[in-house]
């Protein structure tokens, strides 16, 4: 089950995703990022796209057992909304017209930019489709997820690779131990 989160109030409650807000004073976007222990870019190997998506889910949500983890949230950088305007509006693409029903049906719709609290069983579902916009839609971008305490922090690329850091010292150990009951491997990126 997905449980959508007021932007304000994962602010409020998760301090430790990054921002990138535009101030109108300067004209620019001002960077925030938490401080981490450590981290690193990772890959997972297929022979095709659509092998890619399914691994990506399968050991996604391994890690996430393996780490302890019930649940993860998931935040964007931006308050811009979880389904954009360029997604909602493609016809051409299956996958995409799958995700973007996916994300309306929990409720995700267009105008809202909260986080999102997705369990384990619904994660593969859930990156999935994920997945789907980041590598399809040039303007999905900027999201992180966390597990609730702030352990770690993430962000799937588009490309497929996943940046892990962790936030806390005393979870270092668990998570170099848990990735390594993955297939994820980690690059010189």
């Amino acid at each position: 089950m997905l449980l959508k989160i007021e932007r304000e109030v994962c602010l409020a409650k998760y301090r430790n995703f990054p921002l990138c807000p535009y101030d109108p004073n300067s004209d620019e976007e001002v960077f925030y990022y938490p401080k981490t222990v450590s981290g690193g870019w990772y890959d997972l190997y297929a022979k095709t796209k659509r092998e890619f998506s399914k691994i990506l889910q399968m050991e996604f949500t391994k890690l996430v057992k393996e780490c302890g983890f019930e649940n993860l949230i998931f935040f964007g950088d931006k308050p811009t909304p979880w389904i954009t305007k360029l997604s909602s509006k493609r016809t051409d693409n299956a996958f995409i017209i799958k995700a973007v029903r996916y994300f309306e049906d929990n409720k995700l719709g267009k105008k809202f930019n909260g986080g999102v609290q997705v369990g384990i069983s619904e994660l593969p579902e859930f990156i999935k489709h994920f997945y789907c916009l980041t590598r399809s839609d040039g303007t999905f971008g900027g999201f992180y997820f966390s597990d609730p305490a702030q352990n770690i922090l993430g962000f799937i690329h588009y490309s497929g690779e996943v940046l892990f850091q962790t936030l806390i010292e005393e979870f270092e150990s668990k998570f170099v131990k848990s990735i390594k009951k993955t297939a994820f491997k980690r690059n010189n990126r």
